[in-house]
């Protein structure tokens, strides 16, 4: 019996230790991404303000080496999502942060949604300019933490504009400044600066404008802090007539189900690991808490998450 206990003892013992190595193994490889990541954002920021200065050449292949890099130094495309989710925004790099992110997540996204090699390339180089044409309004306008004016706003909506016009003359593909000049345009038609409707609209367009929603929820702003993955999610779902429904349902669907075993608070305040994806409502999981209390979030309509992680 002693030897037994001996046994379970020293098993033990080496599984604390393997879980020390791998926390220190996962701390090791969280900080060469934000080495990777950091380098990879001044590079970015370093370019875009070249070629607004005309002290450079906008060179779309350094978007596809930054790609390649972040890729290379993560286990897979999820963990480059979670890591973007995680990584803590300051207000000076905002704009050229949500361009480096949306470049990167609409690369992932267009495999999830079967867009072809060439067509994911041009798609990432969109992400990568999204948001170039707010780098050509004043700074204090775009940074502005209260409600905008009416002609600030008028300035904020010809962002997109401004992009197509500056960039039109720089050797970039026509399919990359279209999706641009349309990525806030939106398939019921509300979208701006032109209020095309969905057969009207680029299908990278349609790629970039749930990207970059995405991306903008789940990040700090100025006026307010960042959304968790389902308050995201929900939102995006109830204003589903705005996107390509094939496109919204992939990829949300998809990120929902990255969750699974992560650990969410609820309203009312109890905790629970989430277990299983509603297929009706990828918004609403279902989770179990310490007590193998199951709570199905789409019988509960009273309870929101408000915390994932």
């Amino acid at each position: 019996m002693k030897c037994f206990l001996c046994i379970i003892s020293i098993k033990f013992v080496m599984s604390v230790e393997q879980r020390k190595r791998i926390i220190v193994m996962e701390n090791d490889k969280m900080k060469k991404v934000n080495i990777v990541y950091n380098s990879s954002l001044a590079m970015f920021k370093n370019m875009l303000s070249g070629v607004i200065n005309s002290t450079c050449d906008l060179d779309i292949n350094t978007f596809l080496h930054i790609n390649v890099s972040m890729q290379n130094c993560v286990s897979s495309s999820e963990e480059l999502i979670e890591y973007i989710y995680d990584r803590p925004l300051k207000n000076n790099e905002i704009i050229y942060a949500h361009c480096l992110n949306c470049g990167l997540l609409s690369g992932i996204f267009a495999k999830w949604t079967d867009f072809s090699e060439d067509e994911i390339n041009d798609i990432m180089i969109s992400g990568f300019l999204i948001d170039f044409g707010l780098l050509l309004i004043p700074n204090e306008i775009v940074m502005k933490n209260v409600k905008l004016t009416d002609l600030e706003f008028l300035h904020i909506k010809g962002h997109p504009m401004k992009a197509f016009q500056f960039l039109s003359d720089k050797n970039v593909p026509d399919a990359v400044l279209k999706a641009i000049l349309m990525h806030h345009e939106k398939c019921d038609g509300s979208g701006y600066p032109s209020k095309l409707k969905e057969n009207q609209i680029s299908r990278y367009a349609k790629l970039l404008s749930i990207t970059d929603t995405y991306e903008a929820l789940t990040s700090d702003r100025t006026y307010r802090s960042a959304k968790n993955t389902f308050e995201a999610v929900q939102i995006m779902i109830q204003e589903k007539e705005k996107y390509d429904s094939e496109m919204l349902s992939k990829i949300l669907s998809k990120i929902a189900l990255m969750q699974i075993g992560k650990k969410a608070t609820l309203s009312d305040g109890k905790e629970g690991k989430i277990i299983m994806i509603n297929p009706n409502d990828v918004s609403k999981p279902v989770l179990k808490t310490e007590q193998n209390e199951i709570i199905n979030l789409n019988l509960k309509k009273d309870l929101s998450i408000v915390s994932c992680k």
